[in-house]
This record gives C-alpha cells, sequence and structure tokens, in this order.
C-alpha cells in the first residue's frame, strides 16, 4: 500500500484530476443509458436577451422539465405525472359524469307528471259532479207520482181542445178528480202561455156573440184569468168595437123592440162608449 501511495506522490496532480473528472463522466452515461432524452428547444423572452434551452425528459410514468440558461445553469425542475395517468384520470371522470347523468334521468323518469295527475283529478272531478247530476235528476224524477204525471197529460189535452186560464184548468182538473196538489202540478208544468190562453179565449167569445171592450175583460177576469192578463188578451184579439156595437144593437132588436135612444142606453149598459152605441143603433136603421 506504501509502495502505491510512493508511486501516485510521483504523478502530477493534473493527471490526478483529469482521472477522476474521466471516472465520473463515465458513471453519469452508463446512469443516463435508462433516460430517454426528448428534442429540447431553445426559448427566447420578448425582449431576446434571455436565451432558455427546454429539456423534456420523460422515464417510465414520470415527466420531467428542466429549463437551463446559456450559461449551462439549472433554473428550474417541474415533475408532471403522464400522460397516460391523465387520460385514466379523464375516463375515470367521464365514468363518473355518465353514471351521474344515468341517475338523474332515473330521478326524473321517477318524478310523478303533475299535468297527467291534475288532468286525471280533473276527470275524476267531472265524473264524479256528472253522477251527482245525473243522480239528482233521476230522483227529481223519481220524486213525481203517477197521478201528477197523469194530470199533467189531461191539463195538456184539455188545452188542445179550448183556452183556460190557470185556475180555470186547475179547477177542471179538481173537477176530474185529480187532488188540488196533483192538479197544481199538472198545469205548472203543462208549458201554458197563460197571456195567449186570454187571447184565444177572448177570440173564442167574440165569435159566438158581441162584446164591448169592457164586457169582454170582465168575461175573461170572471173565467179566472188575472187583470193583466185579461187585458192582454183584450188589446190582442183584433177586435172592432164600432162592428161589435152593430152586431150588439142587431142582437137586441132580434129579441125585441127598441126606440133609437133606448137601444143606445142599452148598448152604453153592455159597456160601448157613446160614440160606439150611436154608431151601433144607426147602422140598424134607427
Amino acid at each position: 500500500m506504501r509502495v502505491i501511495y510512493e508511486k501516485l506522490e510521483k504523478v502530477p496532480k493534473w493527471l490526478i484530476v483529469f482521472l477522476i473528472a474521466a471516472t465520473i463522466l463515465t458513471i453519469n452515461i452508463a446512469s443516463s443509458d435508462n433516460v430517454k432524452h426528448l428534442p429540447s428547444r431553445d426559448e427566447t423572452d420578448a425582449d431576446g436577451d434571455i436565451n432558455v434551452t427546454v429539456d423534456l425528459e420523460q422515464e417510465d410514468n414520470l415527466e420531467t422539465t428542466t429549463i437551463t440558461d446559456n450559461d449551462g445553469n439549472q433554473e428550474d425542475t417541474y415533475n408532471e405525472t403522464s400522460s397516460n395517468a391523465n387520460n385514466n384520470i379523464s375516463n375515470n371522470t367521464d365514468s363518473v359524469n355518465h353514471n351521474s347523468s344515468n341517475t338523474n334521468d332515473s330521478i326524473y323518469n321517477q318524478v310523478p307528471n303533475e299535468s297527467s295527475s291534475n288532468s286525471n283529478n280533473t276527470s275524476a272531478n267531472n265524473n264524479t259532479t256528472n253522477s251527482g247530476s245525473t243522480s239528482n235528476h233521476g230522483s227529481s224524477q223519481n220524486s213525481i207520482t203517477v197521478s201528477q204525471q197523469q194530470a199533467q197529460r189531461k191539463a195538456k189535452e184539455y188545452l188542445d181542445v179550448m183556452a183556460f186560464s190557470r185556475a180555470g184548468l186547475i179547477e177542471q182538473l179538481e173537477y176530474e178528480g185529480f187532488s188540488e196538489t196533483d192538479a197544481t202540478y199538472g198545469v205548472d208544468n203543462c208549458g201554458a202561455d197563460w197571456n195567449y190562453q186570454a187571447v184565444k179565449q177572448a177570440k173564442t167569445y167574440l165569435n159566438t156573440m158581441a162584446f164591448s171592450y169592457s164586457s169582454l175583460k170582465e168575461q175573461l177576469e170572471y173565467e179566472k184569468f188575472t187583470s193583466s192578463q185579461a187585458t192582454y188578451g183584450v188589446d190582442n184579439c183584433g177586435a172592432d168595437w164600432n162592428y161589435q156595437a152593430i152586431k150588439k144593437a142587431k142582437e137586441y132588436l132580434d129579441i125585441m123592440a127598441f126606440s133609437h135612444d133606448e137601444l143606445v142606453e142599452q148598448l152604453k149598459y153592455e159597456g160601448f162608449t157613446q160614440s160606439q152605441a150611436e154608431y151601433g143603433v144607426s147602422q140598424n136603421g134607427l
């Protein structure tokens, strides 16, 4: 060992330094065989003063970025995960989003359709209302007795033959043996227009004998038409009261003899006016 040391003392120091440097360089080259060098690029700042060389190295799943300036000094090193890891994360994220979307769709499909529910409720309410209306109508029909139905039918039959007032028709049905309740129901539900019945009755009387305006109104009231109904009937029967005075004067003259003045007074008593009575008597030759 001593012999080796003595020999080394005789070797120049610069040679020893050179050998050590060569050994270190050989070790670095051997260790770099497992490192894959990626292309490098030079970057210059906006003023063009600093040139930076960026070396990208990738080993297995680790990517290293080294930034070196023009003097060869190392500026900074960044470690980043490989693109494979990023792709895995991206795929996992897509899978999670897809599953989340499917879950939301399932939840949405499970939410009840509010408009459909409201439509069903409305339909059910309408059916209930219609059932109630049908039930009420049926109940109303069932409450009518057979006797009331017959009274209604009899009232219509009488009105097809001759004119009646409401009260006069009720009396007629009672005369036929119907109770007051059944007769009233039959008359009130026979569909008669009592004003029209008053007009019809007035015309019937005028076809059989002569009447003044006032005497015909009294006759309709006697038949149990109301005052307003009798007035309507007389006003709308189409009578010519002067002609009625002529006809009434002739009826009296066919029975017995009258003087002019005596017949005029008789016509006035029948409700004709003075002018109508004078006209009727004079037209009969007195």
